[in-house]
């Protein structure tokens, strides 16, 4: 399968990006609930942001997330900096859909169709 390079994806980028902002911001609440709650319990006395990644993937592997939540977890910002951090990571993977998506020849609406259930999933 050859990648051809389409350079149009500046409006798939706007659009992935506003729903992402739509999505998370409809959804977001001041409280920590379910698996968000299981970086804060991993923290030990003194064992920083390493310790807690370790322990995160003790319990599900997944490298990207819980280093993004293991810092969260370990410097205690607002929980709206950490759905802040959540929507950029949805974004970014959903923009990366689409240039791939796009790349290997996929019409625009299956791109976006692909990218949007990514942001809502």
């Amino acid at each position: 399968m050859k990648f051809k390079h389409n350079s149009d994806s500046g409006a798939g980028a706007l659009t992935a990006f506003l729903l992402t902002l739509i999505v998370a911001i409809t959804f977001y609440h001041p409280y920590y609930f379910g698996d968000e709650l299981r970086p804060f319990l991993s923290v030990e006395d003194g064992g920083g942001v390493f310790q807690t990644f370790i322990n995160e993937n003790k319990y599900k592997p997944r490298l990207i997330m819980n280093f993004l939540w293991s810092v969260i977890a370990v410097t205690e910002p607002s929980r709206f900096v950490a759905m802040l951090v959540v929507a950029g990571t949805m974004w970014l993977s959903a923009w990366a859909f689409i240039k791939l998506a796009r790349g290997f020849g996929a019409p625009d609406l299956a791109a976006m169709l692909g990218a949007i259930l990514l942001i809502c999933s």
